[in-house]
């Protein structure tokens, strides 16, 4: 049985215990905020940097003067532009939970491109029995990120450069991924897991960490998507890893 006293003292306790976790919720909100007030400083550092300054004021420059043979010297400065964000990208536990969100985030758009690829696949042929068709889809980026810390004019004219320029042959081509299913080729119609996380030779690779440090992104599952961009496309890390929302683009091509 307890008393009144045995009460009121567990209250008490309970009640010490309660504005503990208060406090360390408090504490730990605080910290995030430093921290990420931290990385959004060093940020804004990294893009008034000079030299990030001088290449992007260089690449804005060339393209509002079109030329043949600047074309070539564009992909170039972007090439020079990404291999210097990425080189000054820290590897932390922050950007590890962005980079990991980002991935969540891509896996939800990749999951929603299939599975309306594969609506419009079934609906068309319910349609069209008789007739050769196929469905093609692409994932890209989108808009920039309302999530990035630096909103000038001057990152939101690269991107746009980026995304629609046309100077990245292979992001023009396949975006973050591309997806096809031809009537004709039905043995072609991949399954959604290879699709996230195809496979050299057929064999599925459940993170694609391959250029990135293996202890910081281990057990992080990264795409097949995150690869396209990290490994064969302009975008620096910085760029994207604080995209959320993606555009998804459907074709359908009908033999008449």
């Amino acid at each position: 049985m307890f008393s009144v006293a045995n009460i009121n003292a567990r209250c008490a306790i309970s009640g010490q215990r309660l504005k503990k976790i208060w406090l360390c919720r408090v504490l730990a909100e605080v910290v995030y905020t430093f921290v990420k007030n931290l990385i959004e400083m060093n940020i804004e550092k990294l893009y008034e940097n000079p030299k990030l300054v001088d290449i992007e004021e260089t690449i804005l420059s060339l393209e509002e003067h079109p030329c043949k043979n600047n074309d070539n010297e564009i992909e170039r400065l972007f090439l020079e532009r990404k291999k210097f964000l990425d080189a000054a990208f820290p590897f932390n536990n922050e950007t590890s939970k962005l980079l990991r969100t980002f991935n969540e985030s891509l896996r939800n758009a990749l999951v929603e491109t299939y599975e309306k690829t594969k609506e419009y696949y079934d609906k068309v042929l319910r349609w069209n029995d008789d007739k050769t068709f196929r469905v093609e889809s692409k994932l890209t980026l989108g808009e920039y990120p309302a999530l990035h810390p630096i909103q000038t004019e001057r990152s939101h004219d690269i991107w746009n450069i980026l995304s629609y320029g046309g100077y990245d042959n292979y992001y023009d081509l396949v975006g973050i991924n591309d997806l096809f299913m031809d009537k004709d080729c039905p043995e072609n119609i991949n399954t959604l897991d290879y699709f996230l996380y195809l496979g050299r030779a057929g064999e599925r690779v459940d993170n694609w960490n391959e250029h990135l440090p293996t202890d910081w992104s281990k057990d992080m599952n990264l795409l097949y998507g995150f690869h396209n961009l990290y490994d064969h496309t302009w975008f620096s890390l910085y760029d994207f890893i604080f995209v959320r929302e993606f555009e998804q683009n459907y074709e359908i091509y009908i033999d008449r």
